[in-house]
């Protein structure tokens, strides 16, 4: 029995040494497989995709989602004829369907909107039934610069003639936010500006987690490994491929965000669960 990585293994054979570690050459696809000695996992793992390839059969190939799958990997050129079939094709969904306004609570219009920055005002009181109740008021998409934000609060609070009805204004820590609030000349002249918890509490994570240096070469390598399978359409269909193979859950790797310190969680989690598929197909792509 061959040992772990060792080059014994008729399916494996040694192609040269260096003080990087052994490179081996994949006797079943020639592929080249860099420094085994120092970590066999893409070696071991590469050699398991040969056994789920060969014990796949044809009656359990499933041609729609591997079409889906390319599909969303897909660009268009701007203008052609395809991309505005794609476009009528949403426009009819909205309009055929009669979508509600739930929608906007839907990842596929996050996603959407994300495209371009955005600042919701939102009204919090209390109805004569003394029942909580929140209303969009207005959104805009100007610059976010300290002046665009304070006059655009200002028209807000003119437009739903509330001048006298605001008791406080809540926002996040940002510098641009924080002054855009001070300079709002309508409203009560007793409004309190209450900063948003929830980001305060980000920010305190964030600096707790940023002051840990082992943290912080792990979460950068981890950060370089999602943008790696984002930025490439090859490895994302590669690694979807993989998903399908190994049987594992076809789950997309989750970027951090400097504003949610739970992202930092959810992509460490998710690489977690991927480990073995990243492995393998970066033992395939280098």
């Amino acid at each position: 029995m061959a040992r772990r990585g060792d080059s014994s293994d008729p399916r494996i054979s040694r192609a040269s040494s260096s003080q990087d570690g052994d490179n081996v050459t994949c006797n079943i696809c020639r592929k080249n497989l860099r420094n085994v000695s120092k970590n066999t996992t893409g070696m071991i793992t590469h050699l398991k995709l040969h056994n789920l390839s060969s014990n796949k059969t044809a009656t359990s190939v499933d041609t729609d989602a591997h079409s889906s799958n390319s599909a969303r990997q897909t660009k268009y050129p701007e203008g052609s004829k395809r991309q505005q079939q794609l476009h009528e094709a949403r426009v009819a969904m909205i309009t055929d369907d009669f979508q509600t306004f739930s929608i906007v609570e839907d990842t596929g219009f996050r996603r959407f909107v994300s495209l371009e920055a955005y600042i919701a005002v939102t009204g919090h009181f209390i109805n004569t039934n003394w029942n909580l109740k929140a209303l969009v008021l207005e959104t805009f998409p100007e610059k976010h610069t300290t002046l665009n934000i304070s006059e655009a609060l200002d028209n807000v609070i003119s437009k739903w003639n509330i001048e006298n009805k605001v008791v406080s204004i809540t926002n996040d820590n940002a510098s641009n936010m924080t002054a855009a609030v001070q300079l709002i000349h309508s409203g009560n002249i007793d409004m309190q500006h209450v900063p948003c918890l929830a980001h305060t509490i980000n920010l305190v994570v964030k600096s707790s987690l940023n002051s840990n240096s082992e943290l912080c070469i792990m979460r950068e390598k981890a950060r370089k490994i999602v943008s790696y399978f984002k930025t490439s359409c090859n490895a994302n269909e590669k690694i979807h491929e993989i998903q399908d193979l190994m049987k594992k859950p076809v789950h997309k790797l989750i970027q951090e965000t400097a504003t949610r310190w739970n992202s930092t969680f959810y992509m460490l989690q998710r690489l977690v669960e991927q480990k073995e598929c990243i492995a393998a197909c970066l033992s395939t792509l280098y």
